[in-house]
């Protein structure tokens, strides 16, 4: 009788709790806005998971963590900011090697659990749970190509390892995805078991900790196959997550491409960044902000992109740009299209060239940028043309521009900058009626430079017959004129397609006749010419790259330019 019994309670089916239900990341807003945090240099919320800590060295653990960043969030969301993005949270390494420190996280040891000086995993739920109270959103840092150099995994899965060999070529995309970054064991993305266990980890931790999108480290070293794969299981398990990249390449076709090939939702504007950096604090043309704006005229592409100014790879904008020059930045980025990223710290005028300078300790006590942030985020949120608007420039000069920013309802933003130190006059076309604008923010005619939105409730598609003008599929005849050499070829080789995306190889030659492109209109062109030889051999001009912009027209624009081997321009 107790053999039957006991057979009778081995059949009957096991008590479990109810499954929790699958969590539905929350996708970002339109007007959408990141601030980024490196967690052990934020805010210290919970002195007792400090370990050794030295605030002295710049090398060291500093003591921030998660506790910290929950303690902070009125600051952070008093700005304007709906999404944070959490440098790595791992389990990570916690010595340094050589004279670099482990304090950012980035060396992890492995995914499945939370790093101890930073929380734990019920208080990374807390703080996803606090910011869905608030309508924020939490994405965090997922590091997909390589583990810490001491990691577990490297003796317990050695077959799950690239090759120690170190990148020597950092052009060759097979030695990129291959060999070692910065001696960092090299994760091989091929391996099923290494998938697998990528894979099981992210979806484990959006389900726990609700997080809502991932920022994807080291794109450029991964093996792009992976990228489909984890954006299809993403997307079985939860429905959608929104995926950011870090493509770390000026290069904006080479962005675009791998962009394509991941499926991510957005990725980071690099060609955007260098291109304000340079025009907007460098004296560089201002052509090299508005050809990155156009770029969209050249080519379609596969999502959103985010801008920033600085983060924890780069120069503090501070530092580079100088803190008086902050705001004119800030105002430069948030006006633009793409989604805006803030580093911490960006409000307190944090400063640092290079790492570890860069990566200083946040500074609550003094925050000269904040009302600069909260005002602009404002300014956003308020005008859906600066947030979702097609951009189109309409004027442009060497220190200046200004786009028109447009979208479907009719309603428009006038964007006007001013990169230098004088009062500048930008000639807007006849098409865009006089009157009808309201200033929103800024002046632009002030001696160190300045930036002013205007907004305008009359739709511009419609004003004037001008709505031909406006569609970027409206295409504009242009022909390059220049004086042929005794032998070769001369060249237009510059941004877009139809000049061979920097490819001396891929542009095109100015026959006799002249070359004629179709262009888009209000795309500005960024372009030198070059001189090839019979030989093959290649001639850059020696000069700064040139610019045009495609002003809309029924005649064909046509460009003189001659090859030149000296640095003063035509």
């Amino acid at each position: 009788m107790v053999w039957f019994a006991s057979i009778l309670l081995a059949c009957k089916p096991p008590v479990s709790a109810t499954p929790e239900a699958v969590w539905h990341p929350n996708p970002p807003a339109p007007n959408d806005a990141i601030y980024f945090v490196l967690v052990d240099r934020f805010a210290d919320g919970d002195i007792d998971n400090n370990a050794i800590i030295d605030r002295t060295d710049p090398q060291g653990w500093h003591g921030g963590d998660i506790q910290g960043i929950l303690n902070n969030l009125d600051h952070i969301e008093n700005m304007g900011f709906s999404t944070i993005w959490l440098s790595p949270i791992f389990d990570s390494r916690q010595e340094p090697f050589g004279e670099w420190g482990a304090y950012h996280g980035y060396w992890v040891d492995s995914m499945e659990s939370v790093e101890p000086r930073f929380g734990s995993e019920s208080i990374l739920k807390d703080l996803s749970d606090e910011l869905h109270t608030r309508n924020m959103r939490l994405v965090i840092d997922v590091v997909y190509n390589h583990t810490s150099f001491d990691s577990p995994l490297t003796t317990e899965h050695p077959d799950w390892y690239h090759p120690a060999r170190p990148i020597k070529n950092w052009h060759d995309p097979i030695e990129a995805q291959t060999h070692q970054v910065h001696g960092l064991p090299d994760l091989d993305q091929s391996n099923s078991e290494v998938q697998e266990y990528l894979l099981d980890s992210t979806t484990r931790w959006i389900q726990s900790a609700h997080i809502d999108g991932l920022r994807i480290d080291a794109v450029r070293h991964i093996d792009p196959n992976f990228f489909p794969l984890l954006q299809r299981t993403l997307t079985e398990t939860f429905g959608t997550v929104s995926t950011i990249g870090e493509i770390f390449d000026g290069n904006r076709r080479n962005v675009v491409d791998a962009w394509y090939q991941s499926g991510f939702q957005s990725v980071f504007d690099f060609p955007m960044y260098y291109a304000m950096i340079d025009s907007g604090c460098r004296g560089q043309h201002a052509g090299r902000i508005a050809a990155n704006l156009a770029y969209d005229q050249w080519s379609k592409i596969p999502g959103e992109w985010v801008t920033f100014l600085d983060n924890h790879d780069l120069p503090r904008l501070a530092s580079v740009c100088g803190s008086e020059r902050v705001p004119l930045m800030l105002a430069l980025q948030m006006s633009s299209r793409g989604r805006p990223m803030i580093t911490y710290g960006t409000e307190s005028g944090l400063e640092g060239s290079e790492e570890p300078a860069n990566r200083a300790d946040m500074n609550f006590d003094a925050t000269p940028h904040v009302n600069t942030v909260r005002e602009l985020l404002e300014l956003r949120r308020s005008q859906p043309a600066l947030t979702s608007g097609d951009t189109h420039i309409v004027a442009l000069n060497a220190n200046g521009y200004a786009a028109l920013r447009t979208i479907e309802d009719g309603s428009s933003a006038l964007v006007v900058v001013n990169l230098g130190t004088e009062p500048i006059e930008l000639h807007l076309p006849e098409w865009i009626p006089s009157s009808d604008w309201t200033v929103l923010y800024g002046n632009v005619d002030i001696q160190s430079g300045g930036l002013q939105v205007a907004s305008s409730s009359v739709s511009i598609l419609e004003h004037a017959n001008i709505q031909q003008n406006i569609p970027s599929s409206k295409l504009q005849m242009v022909q390059f004129n220049s004086p042929l050499p005794t032998s070769g070829t001369i060249k237009v080789v510059g941004e877009g397609d139809a000049l061979g995306n920097w490819d001396p190889q891929l542009a095109p030659s100015i026959p006799s006749e002249g070359l004629t492109l179709e262009l888009p209109t209000h795309a500005v062109l960024e372009y030198k010419l070059v001189h090839e030889q019979e030989d093959g051999t290649i001639n850059w001009e020696n000069r700064d790259n040139r610019y045009y912009l495609v002003s809309p027209s029924s005649d064909t624009h046509s460009i003189d330019v001659a090859f030149t081997t000296s640095e003063t321009p035509e």
